[in-house]
């Protein structure tokens, strides 16, 4: 019997499908002896469990999915893989009552994968009854927290045995976000997070959502090392780069601790050289209902060479806390190709929407800043400290902290 949301989400379901080289760098990321049963939840076609039965042919394997019409490929592909003992259940796997079935049935397992929905379930009691199981009683601080990739892991890790291990792909947004800090406080606190992997944005199908693989031991918190991998476009694994457990707490993405790491001396920021840096107070909504000039991020278009000419005249004033003068630079906050979107005033003013950083700087600094920001290791560290699923953002204290190459001259 499907639970109360189970029918909502089977027409609303976030699926991001994954490629069979996804699945292969996540089983590659066991090591140790052979499993002798895996757990797949939200299993879809099986790319996951699959490419665990790739590497270990006799394991067991047991998938769950709340899709029918995903069973006939599963089935086949099972079939196809020569794997002799597989089970699959079609059914919801955040039903609260899952766990007990499928123990009685099967035991606990050794390794648990899962590529999980990305959406906002309806909160429930056997919601919190989950993570309560799972030793994550206090990953989230309210119900909006308790995403349907939360509760995935959760469930996951009630199904393993103790010191099992679960691979599972998670969004952006659980590995970098402020509203997932709880979440990652006490996943490290409870478990051992053994690895999280960078993957690249094109790793599922058609989407560009930048996605993580976390690889987890059950118990055994705190954890105290973190080993952070990036995945090139080839599915070429980086060399590792280990970050305290209290570090990982605050993010646990590659490419913002590797800048973090980066100290060359050549190296300075935008808090070092004196910049101002200020979002924008107008929202969008009332950009369109304003009868004066405001810069918006769609405004870049008509941007030749990053030199901004704003139509308002300097020095008047504007019903709005931020304006942009001749000599800021504005840059995007917000948008798919932030790191695209900078350019210096260099006539006019006008106000500024909250889509929108004004850097102001020290006349001797602003062209340093400016050409840096703009360099190709600029904007490609901009890039790496970006966050989200789509529209991408940077925060303030990242952009202004963000290692610049500043010359000489």
């Amino acid at each position: 019997m499907q639970t109360k949301f189970a029918a909502k989400r089977v027409g609303t379901l976030n699926k991001f499908f994954t490629k069979i080289s996804v699945g292969e760098v996540l089983a590659g990321q066991f090591d140790g002896t052979e499993p002798l049963k895996v757990l797949d939840l939200g299993a879809g076609e099986g790319s996951l469990s699959l490419s665990v039965v790739r590497r270990w042919p006799n394991v067991g394997v047991v998938t769950v999915d709340i899709d029918k019409a995903t069973y006939t490929t599963l089935h086949e592909n099972f079939e196809q893989s020569g794997c002799a003992d597989h089970c699959h259940y079609v059914h919801d796997a955040l039903d609260v009552e899952l766990p007990s079935q499928i123990l009685k049935e099967h035991g606990q397992f050794d390794i648990a994968v899962c590529n999980p929905p990305f959406f906002n379930p309806t909160w429930t009691r056997g919601h919190a009854d989950m993570l309560q199981r799972a030793t994550l009683g206090d990953a989230c601080g309210s119900v909006t927290e308790a995403t349907a990739e939360v509760l995935f892991i959760a469930q996951s890790l009630a199904l393993l045995k103790d010191g099992g291990r679960l691979a599972v792909i998670v969004p952006d947004s659980l590995i970098t976000t402020t509203r997932a800090l709880k979440f990652r406080k006490s996943l490290i606190a409870n478990h051992t997070v053994e690895s999280v992997l960078q993957l690249p944005i094109n790793s599922f199908l058609e989407t560009d959502a930048q996605c993580f693989i976390i690889v987890l031991k059950k118990g055994g918190g705190p954890t105290q090392s973190v080993k952070l991998l990036n995945v090139d476009a080839d599915q070429k694994v980086s060399e590792p780069l280990f970050v305290e457990g209290h570090r990982a707490e605050g993010r646990m993405d590659y490419n913002y601790h590797s800048l973090r790491c980066d100290n060359s001396e050549k190296h300075t920021s935008l808090r070092d050289l004196g910049a101002e840096v200020f979002r924008g107070s107008l929202s969008t909504v009332q950009r369109k209902e304003a009868d004066f000039p405001v810069f918006h991020t769609s405004d870049y278009k008509t941007v030749p060479d990053g030199k901004i000419e704003l139509s308002g005249e300097s020095g008047m004033p504007y019903p709005a806390k931020i304006v942009a003068e001749k000599g800021d630079i504005l840059m995007a906050r917000v948008d798919r190709n932030l790191h695209e979107k900078i350019g210096v005033v260099v006539s006019g003013s006008a106000a500024v929407t909250d889509c929108i950083y004004r850097i102001r700087l020290p006349l001797q600094n602003r062209n340093r800043a400016y050409e840096a920001l703009c360099s190709d290791k600029g904007r490609k560290n901009l890039l790496a400290l970006t966050k989200g699923v789509g529209a991408r953002i940077i925060g303030k204290s990242d952009l202004l902290d963000m290692p610049l190459e500043i010359s000489d001259s």
